[in-house]
């Protein structure tokens, strides 16, 4: 078994951010698979979600039970092809999964940042990753990939930095958070804020918030969880017998389930992490700071390969056919591509079929 290896760069010019402050000093934690071409073009850029990081492929120990979040779709002759690409998967700044966040230590301090950590936003995640992509000497991707929180970092980088990138693949995205993924950070935000553990966020060297990071879990598990995907696994399958207990504990599957998410080991989990990047998600906004989502895109490259799936209600087909529609008119070559998947918003991770031919072949058309 071939072990990956985490490889780190540390920067210390600023990196000037959204909210108006600078990160003075910062680090990015990153991995590779595959081989860099002699003449560099083969690179592509996977962004993670926001439940991962770094670490794709593979496995980093030789008793890490599951390999790497997207193990299924990165390697030799896979939707990813190690044999054909130089894949780099980068862990966001703001992220704790290697790359400066909220638990990294602060310089100047000698302490954990905390809710010192200034606010970042997707904007900011990805010019850091351009000057990662500068220090491996790479002028232009030939790619960038990524899925929900991570596909918006593939369109950030086609918008603001269409002339580095060949190539984007996006799977389930829209041009901005809706509404409804506001108010479901803010309840997962609450969540953590609210387990007397956080302790206003400076949790380091004291017992974490596990059960807040528990309940920010089951929450976010359900954006992806439809209710047929529910209907259709767990029904009203009982778990404790035929008919009702008349008490508090789980009686059915899904109960116990989700019982079991909350109540899992979270000791390991930064939760301040689940404040920063739930917050750079809020602010996503393709038209920000311009008259429309027209505009926003005025500076885009690269060809578009937009995913969605039908019965994903956080990222409806007809909201990506609305950001493919606006590449379109600002002259992109864009197709969109609408797959089926009993898993729904989650299809990508863990239900590839649909997509792994598609992917591999707009990557290979030049």
């Amino acid at each position: 078994m071939t072990l990956i290896r985490p490889q780190y760069e540390e920067f210390s010019e600023s990196l000037p951010l959204d909210c108006g402050r600078e990160l003075g000093h910062y680090r990015i934690c990153y991995e590779t698979y595959g081989r860099l071409a002699n003449d560099r073009s083969n690179a592509l850029l996977l962004c993670h979600g926001m439940s991962t990081d770094a670490h794709a492929m593979g496995r980093r120990t030789s008793d890490e039970p599951k390999p790497g979040w997207w193990d299924s779709a990165v390697g030799p002759g896979k939707m990813l092809d190690t044999n054909k690409y130089f894949i780099i998967c980068s862990n966001v700044i703001g992220g704790a999964g290697g790359s400066t966040g909220p638990g990294s230590v602060e310089l100047a301090t000698g302490w954990p940042y905390g809710m010192r950590f200034p606010i970042v936003t997707i904007p900011d995640m990805v010019r850091a990753q351009t000057r990662l992509i500068d220090r491996l000497g790479i002028d232009r991707l030939h790619g960038v990939i990524g899925g929900c929180f991570g596909g918006h970092q593939a369109m950030q980088w086609g918008a603001a930095h269409g002339e580095r990138v060949g190539k984007v693949v996006a799977i389930t995205v829209r041009s901005a958070a809706s509404a409804y993924t506001l108010a479901l950070w803010e309840i997962v935000r609450a969540s953590i804020r609210n387990d007397p553990a956080w302790r206003g966020g400076n949790y380091y060297g004291h017992a974490r918030p596990v059960v807040g990071t528990g309940l920010a879990t089951a929450i976010s598990l359900l954006q992806w969880m439809d209710s047929d995907f529910m209907q259709a696994r767990y029904g009203r399958d009982r778990v404790r017998g035929p008919g009702p207990q008349y008490d508090f504990e789980p009686e059915y599957s899904i109960q116990r389930m989700m019982a079991r998410v909350i109540e899992a080991d979270h000791a390991t989990v930064d939760a301040n992490t689940f404040l920063y990047l739930t917050r750079a998600a809020d602010y996503f906004d393709l038209a920000a700071g311009q008259a429309n989502l027209i505009d926003g895109l005025r500076r885009a490259g690269g060809d578009y390969l937009l995913v969605s799936y039908e019965r994903d209600a956080r990222y409806p087909v007809a909201e990506t056919e609305r950001l493919a529609e606006a590449l379109r008119l600002v002259g992109r070559s864009v197709k969109h591509l609408v797959l089926s998947s009993a898993l729904s918003h989650g299809a990508y991770l863990y239900d590839i079929a649909g997509l792994d031919r598609e992917v591999s072949a707009f990557l290979r058309h030049e």
